[in-house]
């Protein structure tokens, strides 16, 4: 800094704010504080989301736990919306059981074909009667019984005491449908293929789910372990989200220490006050030599004037030669 630099524009502006580092500092992390806060935002976001679905599955696998056994069944056709609660009956994937000669393959391709072509979940109402006015099916003892193999071979009656439901009704039910993809008559096989008049298909699945109670209780099982599994999956990307949020507000709190932690600038302007003032004096002092510098150079300049003006009075009054003579004779001597 130059000693003759004028510090009483930055001293001014110091006396006027004491913190125009903490302002700067504020300013230069900006874009460190946006970015931290929507890291921030995001992280808190990501968890609330979390949270939201953790509860879903939990009411989800409370519904799976406690749910009735004949509630345990096929998502329901649209074309099947009846409210079934309080309905004397069940479907008749609960009111039967499968054969134990029948081997995993069978169950499930038997199953398969039930469920696609819609009797899997049919109603089954005590005595076999329908309720005309229902939006929803039915399965009905009613018909001729089919030639050859029944589907009351694969399948036998295991209604619930609690069902109104007798072992009759549902073997009524089994014995309209035969027993075989090939069969002319109305019936499902074991393959996964079936024939309700004319309208024929094929469905698969890897195990049977729902016909017989240890195949409910085992996809249920299955079902639970799903979303626990998925329950543990959100609880890690919750405690994630957790631990990232709980970092960007440790980042903003650090730029927050930083910019506090800066220095006041009070010492500062007390400082450069006092060089103003130092430098004033000096200044000052500068002039003062300077002055008796101009001083001594115009008594100097008077000094040969007068040195010049005695020197020409003594040539003109012969004073110089009398000082000539007396030096030669004194040498001469």
């Amino acid at each position: 800094m130059p000693a003759d630099a004028d510090l009483s524009p930055v001293v001014e502006t110091l006396a006027a704010d004491s913190a125009p580092l903490a302002r700067a500092a504020v300013g230069m992390l900006a874009a460190d504080r946006d970015e931290a806060t929507a890291e921030r935002r995001d992280a808190q976001r990501r968890r609330e989301d979390l949270a939201d679905e953790a509860a879903a599955l939990r009411a989800e696998r409370a519904r799976v736990a406690t749910e009735a056994d004949h509630d345990r069944g096929p998502q329901r056709a649209q074309t099947r919306p009846a409210d079934r609660a309080g309905r004397a009956g069940v479907p008749l994937f609960a009111c039967c059981d499968f054969a134990d000669h029948l081997d995993t393959a069978d169950r499930a391709g038997l199953e398969a074909a039930l469920e696609a072509a819609g009797l899997l979940d049919a109603w089954v109402s005590p005595g076999g009667l329908a309720d005309q006015d229902a939006l929803d099916a039915f399965a009905v003892p009613a018909g001729a019984v089919p030639d050859g193999p029944r589907l009351s071979a694969a399948l036998v009656p295991a209604p619930a005491p609690d069902s109104g439901l007798d072992a009759a009704t549902v073997a009524g039910v089994l014995d309209r449908l035969a027993l075989g993809s090939l069969h002319p008559a109305d019936g499902v096989g074991t393959d996964g293929r079936f024939r309700l008049g004319v309208l024929a298909g094929r469905y698969a699945k890897e195990h049977a789910e729902y016909i017989g109670a240890a195949a409910r209780a085992e996809r249920r099982r299955r079902e639970l372990a799903r979303i626990d599994a998925e329950l543990e999956r959100l609880a890690g990307e919750r405690q994630a989200a957790i631990a990232a949020e709980a970092a960007a507000a440790e980042r903003l709190a650090a730029l927050d220490r930083l910019v506090e932690g800066l220095p006041p600038t009070d010492a500062l302007a007390a400082g450069l006050r006092e060089l103003d003032r130092e430098t004033g004096a000096v200044r000052a002092a500068e002039d003062s030599l300077e002055q008796v510098r101009r001083a001594a150079r115009a008594d100097s300049e008077r000094l040969r004037q007068a040195e010049a003006e005695r020197d020409a009075a003594a040539r003109a009054a012969g004073v110089v030669a009398v000082a000539e003579r007396l030096e030669a004779v004194s040498e001469a001597l």
